[in-house]
């Protein structure tokens, strides 16, 4: 599972939509748009399904104990 991602037009930094979903399920989703905050630029942006993409989680390693 992983998180959509849409990269802000004013700085290109990639952001969390707060969608969460498979990326063969996101791929399979009709046309849509939707808008997300940008903590960057402090702004909105309207953006289309077509233009986002899933970043997958990664594990998180933990330090074993010795």
């Amino acid at each position: 599972m992983g998180t959509v991602m849409i990269s802000c037009p004013a700085t290109g930094a990639a952001i969390p939509t707060g969608i969460k979903t498979e990326r063969s399920a996101f791929a399979c989703t009709p046309v849509f748009f939707a808008d997300t905050y940008c903590a960057t630029c402090e702004s909105n942006h309207r953006w289309f399904a077509r233009d986002a993409w899933v970043e997958e989680s990664r594990p998180r390693l933990e330090a074993r104990a010795a």
